[in-house]
């Protein structure tokens, strides 16, 4: 028996000559007998190729699908989506290994997963991972494995496990009195940024990006996005004019929110460090992209119809507005008086 363990893999590895030819692979096993098995019906399967019995090529192991899916992945998209994916991509190498076959990846084994990361916390915040993170890591499965049904896998084995209930509580809407307190403890560009995305619903990466070139008389051009839909114009509120205003004073260099507010580097790429720092000393917890949202549920509640809310948050769809927005218990209790009060005029 030829089995053995290497260092990076809980699997039992199998390596033989036959007739000359060097065979080396993984058995995907971990329990020693059933490897032993595995190796003697590989065995008796290059045997009888001897009478033209035909031997499957060896599936990929997941960590290379993984990294082939992000080398193509880093050619044709931006450093942004690279990131984003490979952050998602993650998680999943953790649970399966670099070296499991992709060919024994079945529902079983991503029901296994979903458990995992239930009972998970994130390495970042600290707190438990939650649903909408759990079925974003599901699509990226399901991204790195339908290339794969039909040739090295028989099935889809994600379509028969369900996705997670979203978090209605992942989303918070800022108060007025949180906004104040937020604005005057946060360090200036923090400030700056939150205060654009407040009034205009832009996602935090699309101001970190604004240039010189993207400033117009009466608003912003959003000039890369990820559809047709997310390429747009954001209109000046009093705010934002001044804040852009201000920034194309005291910098010459090309971005308006470079790095560190330092004029001439390059954009600035993230500002969860300050935003961490500073909801920590508030007291309250709210994401830098919860902004984005509480444009969202004060344009609604201000009356801007759902077709317009779509153009301006940039969605291609009225399915993902209906997500961003999240009316408050005031707003829900008037919407009841005021179909009361249409009840007892028509009766």
């Amino acid at each position: 028996m030829s089995l053995y363990k290497r260092k990076e893999s809980k699997n039992y590895w199998f390596k033989f000559t036959l007739n000359g030819k060097l065979y080396q692979r993984s058995t995907g096993l971990r329990n020693k007998e059933k490897a032993a098995d595995y190796e003697a019906a590989f065995r008796r399967a290059l045997l009888m190729k001897k009478i033209d019995a035909e031997i499957p090529p060896e599936p990929p192991t997941f960590g290379e699908v993984v990294d082939a899916f992000l080398e193509k992945i880093k050619l044709r998209k931006t450093t942004s989506s690279y990131m984003k994916y490979t952050f998602e991509c993650n998680p999943l190498l953790r649970h399966f290994g670099r070296s499991f076959p992709v060919d024994r990846i079945d529902s079983k084994s991503i029901e296994k997963y979903v458990a995992w990361r239930k009972g998970s916390v994130s390495r970042k915040t600290k707190k438990p991972i939650t649903s909408d993170t759990i079925n974003r890591e599901l699509t990226m499965l399901s991204r790195l494995l339908r290339p794969l049904v039909g040739n090295v896998i028989k099935s889809d084995p994600l379509k028969d496990v369900e996705r997670l209930d979203p978090n209605e509580l992942s989303f918070h809407v800022i108060t007025r009195e949180e906004e104040r307190a937020y604005l005057l403890a946060s360090p200036p560009q923090l400030q700056d940024i939150a205060t654009i995305i407040l009034d205009s619903g832009m996602r935090p990466d699309e101001v970190y990006r604004i240039r010189r070139q993207d400033v117009h008389a009466d608003y912003l051009q959003i000039v890369k996005g990820k559809t047709a839909k997310a390429r747009r114009r954001i209109y000046f509120t009093d705010r934002i004019r001044k804040i852009v205003d201000a920034r194309m004073r005291r910098f010459d260099g090309q971005f308006l929110f470079p790095q560190d507010d330092i004029d001439g580097n390059p954009a600035t790429k993230t500002l969860d460090y300050w935003h961490r720092s500073t909801i920590k000393k508030l007291g309250f917890q709210f994401r830098l992209y919860d902004c984005r949202h509480t444009f969202a549920t004060r344009a609604l509640e201000a009356g801007i119809d759902l077709l317009t809310l779509a153009e301006l948050l940039g969605h291609s769809s009225l399915k993902m507005v209906m997500r961003y927005c999240h009316p408050s218990e005031e707003r829900k209790a008037n919407a009841i008086q005021l179909m009361e009060k249409m009840s007892r005029k028509a009766g």
